[in-house]
């Protein structure tokens, strides 16, 4: 069963040089946000623009393609503050989640998670971003154990990043928030790890999750949830995602909710566009409530 664990503020972040086992990936410091950027939407002109154009702290450290399983493409980049290197504490981590592996030529969701990882590790949090090695979601046992690999890698060597593994936070967005859904209902087992919380914006559920049939496990979930989607969402996805907060609710669980602004994307976690201040203030509250709770 997934346990709560204590939290303190609210992302993730890394060393200046991380041992993986079998190499030494030397970071990249004060990484820009403005990298090459992929064709996309033209409704997604002005989000990139914003988002390559915020300038990340050059006391931001970037560990890249870390590998967590054996899969070429199972790899994820950590971020983190330098200046976390320093004291006892160890840090909350964030744990953004994409499929596929990664294109020198950014896409929008890329930019994106660079500026949030960047943001993240400015605020002293330590910032992970993990790729599920499967694109074309025809596998989703496949992406949920891609998930849970993941997050077992991070919690069994969070103290190479001066991060605490007891405060893993999973955030996901679209197809990659549904496998977070089957590890919050305990279909496939955590290493050893457990997670604090975790945030599901704009959940799209696969083939094999009716949405009727995840009441069976709701009982059982025993973390915080924040949920949230935008009106500009597709009707299958805000149906389903209201629906899945209802079943929370009857199980006893109520998520903490949020509706986003009409560009819902991962930059609203933090609120990075202005446009999305609620889910941001939900996720203030969602760490209180973490934090409140004070177990070890």
């Amino acid at each position: 069963m997934l346990k709560t664990a204590p939290l303190s503020f609210l992302i993730l972040l890394g060393s200046s040089l991380v041992s993986t086992g079998l190499t030494q990936i030397a970071p990249v410091a004060g990484e820009p946000a403005n990298v090459a950027i992929g064709q996309d939407r033209p409704s997604d002109g002005p989000l990139i623009a914003a988002m390559a154009g915020r300038p990340c702290s050059s006391g931001v450290v970037f560990t890249r393609n870390l590998k967590y399983e054996s899969d070429e493409a199972s790899i994820l980049d950590v971020a983190n503050s330098a200046d976390d290197d320093v004291g006892p504490k160890r840090r909350p981590i964030v744990m953004f989640f994409t499929a596929g592996s990664q294109d020198p030529v950014r896409s929008t969701e890329e930019v994106v998670i660079t500026a949030a990882m960047c943001f993240a590790a400015e605020h002293h949090l330590l910032a992970v971003h993990a790729r599920y090695p499967d694109a074309d979601g025809r596998h989703p046992e496949k992406l949920t154990k891609g998930a849970a690999a993941a997050i077992s890698w991070v919690f069994e060597n969070a103290d190479l990043f001066h991060g605490n593994g007891q405060e893993i936070v999973p955030i996901g967005f679209g197809a990659s928030a549904a496998p977070l859904v089957d590890l919050l209902l305990n279909k496939v087992r955590l290493d050893h790890a457990d997670i604090a919380g975790t945030v599901l914006v704009s959940i799209e559920f696969d083939a094999t999750q009716r949405i009727e049939d995840l009441a069976v496990g709701l009982s059982a979930v025993a973390i915080p949830v924040l949920l949230a989607w935008s009106p500009n969402d597709s009707a299958e996805v805000r149906v389903a995602n209201d629906r899945f907060r209802t079943l929370l609710c009857d199980a006893g669980h109520c998520p903490r909710t949020a509706m986003l602004g009409p560009s819902g994307n991962l930059a609203s976690v933090f609120n990075l566009d202005g446009s999305n201040p609620e889910l941001h203030e939900k996720l203030r509250q969602l760490i209180g409530q973490i934090d409140a709770r004070g177990l070890p």
